[in-house]
């Protein structure tokens, strides 16, 4: 009965016929895939971190308002332009760092996620493929003995 499935079938004659999709292949275009991958995700974690270093000192800088305010260093002007030189900028890099790693790093990551798990899902296909021939080789070897 399952061998009588026309899906299958045009499944495994579409294998058959594509000469330049073998293990070999499949495998080498995997680990490339994945070496690329984990190179992205790096350079997004770092990103990312360097995101989280510009907020904490965002945060801080907005913390920093109330000794300012109590010690009346909001008077002197070196310190209320090195407060807000400090607080601004690490904003703005924050900001842009999120814009980067939102619009460029998660969507290539996607992709080439997404391009792994369908590379590796195609060699799981064909090994399926080439276990249920050797099967089929072997019960006709037994039926045959």
């Amino acid at each position: 009965m399952p061998h009588s499935d026309p899906a299958r079938q045009r499944r495994d004659n579409l294998l058959k016929q594509d000469t330049g999709l073998n293990e070999e292949t499949l495998r080498n275009e995997r680990m490339a895939l994945a070496k690329t991958l984990e190179t992205l995700e790096d350079r997004a974690w770092k990103i990312q971190r360097a995101s989280y270093v510009g907020l904490a000192v965002v945060i801080v800088c907005i913390l920093a308002i109330l000794p300012m305010e109590a010690f009346h260093w909001r008077q002197i002007l070196w310190v209320a332009v090195l407060w807000g030189v400090i607080g601004y900028g690490a904003f703005l890099t924050t900001l842009v760092l999120l814009i980067i790693d939102w619009f460029r790093y998660r969507p290539a990551i996607e992709r080439k996620r997404s391009k792994l798990q369908t590379g590796l899902l195609l060699e799981l296909q064909q090994q399926v493929a080439e276990i249920r021939a050797e099967l089929d080789r072997r019960n006709g070897e037994d039926r045959g003995a």
